[in-house]
């Protein structure tokens, strides 16, 4: 709220006349003639402004329209002391949404602030960072500060009106249907956006999926829900959709329910083979899961969790670290599908049994490499970086490599670059006004559930927590 009159003492009385943030509204400044108010306009940003329409120099008419020319979004409330139906009607004709009499009525301002609140409400656009929180945060206050949020928007997802939940990968935004209003689209990665559409009317949903999916996008499907508590698990459920052109071909047909049988049995067989260091028995499950995956069996999920736990072991035999993947879309990076991941986890076993034997120290390599190493992970930690891609970019062992971090620095390679991302997150949120989701990706996260996990388990705080206590 910006308060604008050319006598001090009116100012006063108006600050004194209302409680003003029982109606939801903060007072953020003052100005005493039109150029300051404008200034105060383009420098406060203010929802509302209460401006004297009789003012020297620049009257409040001639304010309202260089104010909104510097900001169309901010509304106006004329206050005079003159009850003429001319100034009333030029009043509106700029934009005005009221106009009120001196001496000033409590009951009279605080109808217009309600008003000038739900107009706010209706146009404010969603702050995304704000709605990917709420989604992470699965307590029943946090889902019903998700479902205010969202109705304020005008998405109001229940029995009454449900909606397609749908995510997409791999491209830019998908485009919404001409006119749709209300709907709800969240950007969750690079290039990965999740979509609410509404079924406004029947069949609309249905069309826009179609649509997306004749457009040649990578869509995954997460059903309809009619409740907000539902949206986090249609999300998820969509985004493994999505990624079914990697672990079994874009155009397989869908599986009409989820069978967990066989992937837990599966998994279990390899995680087993694993625990017992047996080889041939993780090879035999490796081939049995790469069957899976040709049948439509397991998800982008089992995926990343198979070439995990395999590097775990790989790592263990060879007595080394190579990273481990946390998300969906670094596998897909570095794999064509999920059979070609397990091929090549399969050679990477062989190659390591092979190489477990042999020393991991050649004689060349003295610490003026890992001095060279260090300073290009120090100056590259944005970028997507690895042992593998440090190995291929040195010609340097990657086992070596990984010896060589936690002997230097005390740390692995993952906690080294974790801890140089998150040091430069935390200043971003201090000191740039940027959203939390262009924050991760400066810091070289591409995913913002993923970023927003490591960011709290790092600091303790959410990073939208974080940036409010720091600003």
């Amino acid at each position: 709220m910006l308060l604008v009159d050319d006598e001090e003492f009116v100012v006063k009385s108006l600050k004194a006349s209302v409680d003003w943030q029982a109606c939801g509204f903060e007072i953020v400044g003052e100005a005493y003639n039109g150029d300051d108010a404008v200034r105060a306009v383009q420098q406060l940003k203010p929802d509302l402004v209460f401006t004297d329409i009789r003012m020297p120099g620049m009257n409040g008419l001639e304010f309202i329209k260089k104010a909104k020319a510097v900001d169309a979004s901010t509304l106006f409330i004329i206050v005079s002391g003159y009850a003429e139906f001319a100034f009333a009607q030029k009043a509106l004709n700029v934009g005005a949404i009221g106009y009120c009499l001196k001496p000033f009525d409590e009951l009279e301002i605080s109808s217009f602030l309600h008003k000038a609140a739900a107009m706010l409400d209706q146009t404010r656009p969603i702050d995304e960072g704000e709605i990917l929180d709420l989604l992470e945060n699965a307590t029943d206050q946090g889902v019903d500060k998700l479902r205010s949020r969202l109705e304020q928007a005008g998405i109001c997802i229940g029995p009454q009106e449900r909606y397609r939940v749908a995510v997409s990968v791999g491209q830019e935004r998908l485009a919404l249907n001409p006119g749709t209003q209300g709907e709800l689209v969240l950007r969750i990665g690079y290039r990965k956006y999740a979509y609410c559409i509404a079924d406004h009317p029947p069949g609309r949903a249905d069309e826009w999926y179609t649509h997306a999916q004749m457009s040649g996008s990578t869509v995954g499907d997460g059903g309809y829900i009619g409740d907000v508590a539902r949206l986090k698990g249609a999300i998820e459920r969509a985004e493994l959709d999505a990624y079914r052109y990697f672990t079994v071909g874009k155009n397989a047909e869908r599986l009409e329910s989820e069978n967990t049988e066989v992937p837990d049995k599966a998994l279990t067989q390899l995680i087993g083979a694993i625990a017992n260091q047996d080889v041939p028995a993780i090879f035999a499950a490796l081939t049995g899961i790469e069957r899976h995956f040709s049948q439509g069996l397991l998800n982008i999920r089992h995926a990343l969790t198979v070439y995990n736990d395999t590097i775990v072991f790989l790592n263990r035999i060879g007595e080394s670290e190579e990273p481990l993947l946390l998300t969906y879309d670094k596998l897909t990076v570095l794999f064509s599908d999920a059979g070609h991941m397990v091929r090549q986890l399969k050679q990477a076993l062989s190659e390591s049994l092979n190489r477990s034997k042999l020393s991991l120290k050649p004689e060349d390599i003295k610490n003026r490499t890992f001095t060279s190493i260090l300073h290009f992970v120090n100056e590259n930690f944005c970028q997507d970086l690895s042992i593998q891609s440090l190995s291929r970019s040195f010609n340097i062992n990657a086992n070596y490599i990984s010896q060589m971090f936690k002997r230097e620095t005390g740390r692995t390679f993952t906690e080294h670059l974790t801890q140089l991302r998150m040091e430069y997150a935390c200043q971003l949120l201090r000191t740039a006004d940027t959203s939390i989701q262009e924050v991760a990706e400066k810091a070289g996260y591409h995913d913002y559930f993923y970023f927003s996990r490591q960011f709290k388990r790092y600091t303790g705080t959410p990073p939208s927590t974080y940036r409010a206590e720091h600003q």
